[in-house]
């Protein structure tokens, strides 16, 4: 199970002895969430651009409460592009807007504790 980071990095600039000086902190790392897990899949390792791709996103709440309203916002490469009406939460069929190449799409109700959700969507060659 892989914990959600908020990552922080400072950069100094200045002058030093007449000499133009940056200075780079360490990174510091802080768990925001603890089990609350996405990934994403794909079919085919090598595709010909023939045929679609089938996209498989598993959202996972191992967490400690339930995740309220959740919205899956997904960037397509500009190579594809949604084939209209394939978009379905838990293999039923979903709300969504896609636009440009931005595909944001409605998980009905909450994820509870212990609950995955799988989302899957299809994207052709342009």
């Amino acid at each position: 199970m892989a914990d959600i980071l908020v990552k922080n990095q400072s950069f100094i600039n200045g002058i030093y002895n007449e000499d133009s000086l940056e200075v780079i902190s360490t990174i510091v790392e802080t768990i925001l969430v603890n089990g609350i897990v996405a990934t994403k899949t794909v079919d085919k390792e090598v595709w010909d651009g023939n045929g679609v791709l089938n996209y498989t996103i598993t959202i996972e709440n191992n967490a400690e409460y339930n995740l309220l309203t959740p919205i899956c916002t997904d960037t397509l490469d500009s190579l594809v592009e949604l084939v209209a009406d394939t978009v379905k939460v838990n293999g039923f069929l979903a709300t969504y807007t896609y636009v440009g190449d931005l595909l944001t799409i409605e998980i009905p109700d909450e994820i509870a504790v212990g609950e995955k959700v799988e989302i899957t969507f299809q994207v052709q060659k342009k």
